[in-house]
């Protein structure tokens, strides 16, 4: 198996500028509107508004900017809710590492445009930022790389991993990242400030590229293994079938390439010939095994059942020339086509001139559909919530419970976190007076906890769970044990968190509710690893993508919302909407006791 060093030495890259670029995001909004909305006047300088300026942050501003993001977000998690499923659905085709170069190309070009329109404002309205956001990808970056780890080394090997991506996440971009962010906005500009962010994200999409091994091509020992027993591909299977054009099982072969596939098995569907110049069929006539014949797989398929029109393994299909009599074409002819198994094989004479002429039994049915029209094949493209449609056939029935409950819990509470984030960056400057640097000092010093809490206090939590719950206890479950107490304990604190947030109006206590905040953290490894143990392996990016999608489904409509009401309430009561925040993580702390584990086995 690879070394990690190279994929965390990119993810540095980017988790620290990304760090920087979140103290200094929401003030460009801010710097613009304030920059249009005292334009006219010949007494104050433009370039002398900007995020320090206390004239960028009246009321009049609050409303406009969180106005506008509410309507840039709601067009950007359109955007983005027809491609999250997909993105992690073409890494299932074109490996991981491929697909994240896309995305991290499309957000450094994205925040490249930011900063363009930025500068130049006098000439770019405000609405071309929603050009730029609607390529921002980068929310993806993070299922994809949990989705490398769990293809490039072994289970207990990639569930430290992912705390440790966490962990990095939160040391390198929260804590280092903010930190730095915050002093360089003190000292440097917003755009000097951007362009470092945009060279370490640059750097990541070079060493992404140079060092970090595909994941296409790293092979694990249970892969390997299941490699030697399964030779034959579901793509050789079917142009075995393509073979046999014309003779069709009852459902198409399409019925039958699918119950291949789903077994994991092959089936020989080798058609022999023999010549003779005589046709005389018999019924007393001897098997010749002279001839080539199929060999028999050690692996088989269900006895033939009379409702399934289709061979069972180790069947030979028998075709007939165009002079057979079984062809129905031919008077005093059969309508059904034989299947004749190895015991008793009968096999018929071709000319060495003809080609075969292959009948389907009368009652079987052509795998010839009609062809759909032309709208039928478009919206079936361009249809974004078809995951959602096939997403319980990745995981067995007793998950389904799960699956849904935590679909619902994840795009609660997605959309719980993503509004706060962008509410209280207002909020605070608002409410407490504070400078884009002391947000991002309070970011730092709230990263530093998580990060603790990440690479410390979860380990220790983790394996103390699991040893108290699987004291004297051999069985082993669906589910790792402590995962679904933390996600319990972490919707507790969310409630308490966003609680106390609004109902507070002092600064300090909002420094200390970050203490309440980071130990929330715990749960981010057990969530992550609690959609991965619903599905197996090869499923996992399907399954991941259709989560993704619920959350965007409620995150796009909650975010925009969110931020409206805030803009409406802003000069009246402005923790109006952070009460309503904190009503949505209490029902998500209700639907978190809701979910089960079960026994997979008994243990020895």
């Amino acid at each position: 198996m690879p070394s990690p060093v190279p994929i965390f030495l990119a993810l540095g890259m980017l988790c620290l500028g990304m760090g920087i670029y979140g103290v200094i995001g929401p003030n460009f909004y801010i710097t613009v509107f304030c920059r249009m909305e005292y334009r006219d006047q010949v007494t104050l300088n433009p370039l002398s508004l900007d995020e320090k300026n206390p004239l960028c942050h009246t009321s009049a501003i609050q409303e406009k900017v969180s106005s506008f993001e509410s309507v840039a977000n709601l067009i950007q998690g359109v955007v983005q809710l027809s491609l999250v499923a997909q993105w992690c659905f073409l890494s299932d085709k074109l490996g991981r590492k491929r697909v994240m170069l896309i995305i991290g190309s499309l957000f450094l070009t994205s925040l490249g445009l930011i900063q363009l329109f930025r500068t130049y404002w006098y000439i770019f309205s405000p609405k071309w930022f929603i050009l730029a956001s609607v390529l921002d990808h980068s929310e993806v970056l993070g299922s994809l790389i949990i989705l490398y780890f769990s293809d490039v080394w072994e289970p207990e090997t990639y569930a430290l991993y992912v705390a440790w991506f966490t962990g990095c996440f939160l040391l390198i971009g929260g804590t280092v990242g903010s930190t730095l962010g915050a002093y360089l906005a003190g000292k440097w500009s917003l755009l000097k400030v951007s362009s470092a962010a945009l060279s370490l994200v640059f750097v990541f999409i070079v060493l992404l590229i140079t060092i970090v091994k595909d994941d296409r091509s790293i092979k694990l020992p249970n892969e390997n293994t299941s490699a030697e027993t399964n030779v034959e591909t579901a793509e050789e299977t079917i142009t075995s079938f393509e073979a046999i054009e014309g003779v069709a099982p009852l459902g198409g072969f399409a019925e039958v390439e699918d119950r291949i596939e789903h077994r994991g098995l092959k089936i020989d569907t080798t058609i022999n010939v023999r010549e003779d110049s005589v046709f005389s069929p018999s019924s007393t006539r001897k098997p010749d095994f002279g001839v080539p014949s199929r060999k028999q797989s050690s692996n088989s398929l269900d006895f033939p059942n009379p409702s399934r029109d289709y061979p069972s393994r180790g069947t030979t299909i028998e075709v007939y020339g165009e002079t057979s009599p079984l062809d129905p074409q031919t008077p005093g002819s059969s309508r059904d086509l034989s299947y004749n198994t190895l015991d008793s094989p009968t096999t018929l004479p071709v000319r060495r001139d003809s080609k075969p002429n292959y009948t389907p039994s009368v009652h079987s049915v052509p795998d010839i559909a009609p062809p759909q029209p032309w709208y039928h094949t478009f919206l079936s493209k361009i249809n974004i919530l078809s995951p959602l449609f096939t997403m319980f056939t990745l995981v067995p029935s007793k998950d389904h419970r799960n699956l849904v409950l935590f679909s619902i819990i994840n795009s609660l509470e997605s959309a719980a976190s993503y509004s706060t984030i962008y509410i209280i960056a207002l909020y605070v400057q608002y409410v407490y007076g504070w400078t884009p640097a002391e947000l991002g000092k309070v970011v730092a010093f709230s990263s530093t906890l998580k990060f603790v809490m990440i690479t410390v206090v979860t380990p220790l939590v983790i394996k103390y769970l699991h040893k108290r719950m699987s004291k004297n206890d051999k069985k082993v479950y669906k589910h790792p044990l402590p995962d679904i107490p933390l996600i319990r304990f972490s919707m507790l604190l969310g409630a308490i968190y966003t609680t106390s947030v609004a109902l507070t109006h002092s600064g300090q206590v909002f420094v200390f509710l970050q203490v309440l905040s980071s130990l929330r953290s715990v749960a981010i490894p057990a969530r992550a690893t609690f959609v991965i143990s619903l599905a197996s392996r090869e499923n996992t990016g399907k399954l991941m993508g259709a989560v993704e999608l619920i959350s965007k489904l409620m995150q796009i409509p909650a975010t925009s919302v969110f931020l409206k009401i805030y803009s409406m309430t802003v000069a009246v009561y402005p923790a109006t909407v952070l009460l309503i925040i904190a009503a949505e993580e209490w029902i998500c702390l209700g639907l978190a006791a809701a979910l089960r584990n079960y026994v997979l086995e008994e243990g020895v």
